[in-house]
């Protein structure tokens, strides 16, 4: 977090500080007006500045503002100022007092769900020892050149991807392996840049530029992926345009229908329009589930998964069928691994499918052993893809994901979520697959689906229990006669059981 953010966040909870005391203090100890409603007035003003002058930027930035300026602050702010216009100034405090608690703590919540992403931020270097002549200068990671020789001593991060030519020791990857044990090197063995060497100086020669490298891909990986949008909040974002005016419209109507009923008291009706206001908004809702998702997306960098988008996560929850390339099983160093990530699909209910360009005999030998449950035999590349589409199109909704080399970037545009292997080729594997197996051990994709399936789970939930503390909320206002204060509490006590149910998807 900068310093900026730091200052502003400590000064908004100076305000929300000193407008708890201004409160209490109009509430407890001043009964004379019109010092109450001032004090009260102070509170607000205080709450009310920030939030104004945002939307006013908001407003003025571009015509073009459309539903951006429809949001939590702006319903809020129209609440409270027509609860101090009917004399409800201590509601109109109470409206802006939970806001702006709630959008502090919406904030923390975000902060933690980005957390695990913090390391690989990091893992890029600003310098590069490179031989130039006779000698090694330092120089920025950007002008090295593929087939320059670097020297990265003990300690050091390696700023390029490249393969050893003298030296040997070990390579902590722990970033984004989540690999406890470092790696040993020698002459000849492949180092990824954003691993550190723990061991003696190494010399290596490049074979990625910098904007090609691991760490750059990794780099780029974590700042686009908690913006990136899931199905389910690009859906949630559709509904409420529509969700959103139209409550609102409802709200504007318990202003007018008292007009032509007179047997409606219009001074309640009023109120309920402005109860209505406080709490329909879904924008908290939105933001909510796009933390939950970037928390599960954090979640998977510490199993040494990495996952370049919200919508694949979603795709590996509703996952129905599981295909694998033959080069995603059949190496000795993961065919044990491979049979417990087949059995493991199978107690989950996921079929698993081989596709493999051996002969019938041996695919069907292969299958019995691993316990696949289908096995298709293809000629060539153009076959594979075919065939793949053909088991994409019978999954009735639910998703197919494919697991591959990482050159396989054909096959992973075919598929919901195309997984690669990435302890080899790994910046290759970074730029063509939905999602990496930072090692190659195909049991984590069991690890991958059982987290999205608890985020799924827990965002559905979150998304059930917003709308419903909301519609309780209105059909209180409406049928009981329920106060502000209430109705607030309610909703606000939703939304903060709503984020720390977000914070659970990032727990084991």
């Amino acid at each position: 977090m900068n310093k900026t953010t730091l200052n502003n966040r400590s000064m908004t909870i100076w305000k929300i500080s000193i407008s708890i005391v201004l409160f209490f203090t109009a509430g407890l100890f001043i009964d004379h007006e019109p010092f109450k409603t001032m004090t009260y007035g102070s509170a607000l003003a205080l709450l009310s500045y920030d939030v104004i002058i945002s939307l006013i930027k908001t407003m003025t930035k571009s015509p073009k503002t459309g539903m951006k300026l429809v949001n939590d602050g702006l319903l809020s702010i129209i609440s409270a100022a027509g609860l101090l216009m009917i004399d409800k100034a201590s509601g109109a405090v109470g409206v802006m007092l939970f806001f702006r608690i709630l959008k502090l703590l919406q904030e923390k919540t975000g902060e933690k769900c980005r957390k695990p992403f913090s390391a690989l931020a990091k893992l890029s270097s600003d310098h590069a020892n490179v031989r130039r002549g006779n000698e090694f200068v330092s120089v920025p990671p950007e002008s090295v050149s593929i087939g320059e020789v670097i020297v990265v001593k003990s300690g050091e991060r390696v700023p390029l991807d490249g393969i050893i030519e003298n030296g040997s020791g070990f390579m902590d990857t722990r970033a984004f392996t989540n690999e406890s044990t470092p790696r040993e090197v020698c002459p000849g063995s492949e180092v990824l840049s954003g691993s550190i060497n723990s061991g003696s100086p190494v010399y290596i020669r490049v074979t990625r530029t910098y904007e090609n490298s691991t760490a750059r891909h990794i780099t780029k990986l974590t700042e686009e992926i908690p913006f990136s949008v899931s199905k389910t909040e690009s859906r949630l974002k559709g509904f409420s345009k529509i969700y959103v005016p139209a409550a609102a419209a409802a709200a504007a109507s318990m202003l007018i229908i008292p007009v032509f009923a007179k047997y409606l008291n219009y001074s309640k009706c009023i109120y309920y329009a402005l109860i209505f206001l406080a709490v329909i908004s879904p924008c908290r809702l939105i933001e909510t589930v796009s933390n939950g998702f970037c928390a599960a997306a954090g979640r998977f960098t510490k199993d040494g998964i990495l996952i370049s988008a919200a919508e694949y996560i979603e795709a590996i929850a509703k996952t129905k069928t599981a295909v694998f390339g033959r080069a995603a099983l059949m190496t000795d160093k993961e065919y044990p691994d491979s049979i417990v990530a087949v059995s493991g699909f199978a107690a989950r209910g996921i079929k698993t499918v081989l596709i493999t360009e051996d002969n019938e005999s041996e695919a069907k030998k292969t299958a019995e052993h691993l316990g696949i449950d289908e096995t298709h035999c293809i000629q060539n590349d153009k076959h594979k893809e075919y065939t793949l589409f053909s088991i994409k199109k019978k999954q009735g909704g639910r998703s197919c994901i494919y697991i591959g080399g990482s050159d396989e970037a054909g096959l992973f545009e075919t598929v919901d979520a195309g997984i690669a292997l990435g302890e080899y080729n790994t910046a290759e594997a970074l730029e063509n697959a939905d999602a990496v197996l930072m090692t190659n051990e195909p049991s984590k994709l069991l690890k991958a689906y059982d987290i999205s399936k608890k985020a799924y789970r827990i965002i559905a939930l979150n998304i059930a229990l917003a709308f419903a503390a909301k519609l309780a909320v209105l059909a209180s206002a409406v049928f009981t006669g329920i106060e502000i204060w209430p109705s607030v509490i309610l909703d606000s006590g939703i939304t903060i059981l709503i984020m720390g149910n977000t914070l659970r998807i990032l727990k084991k």
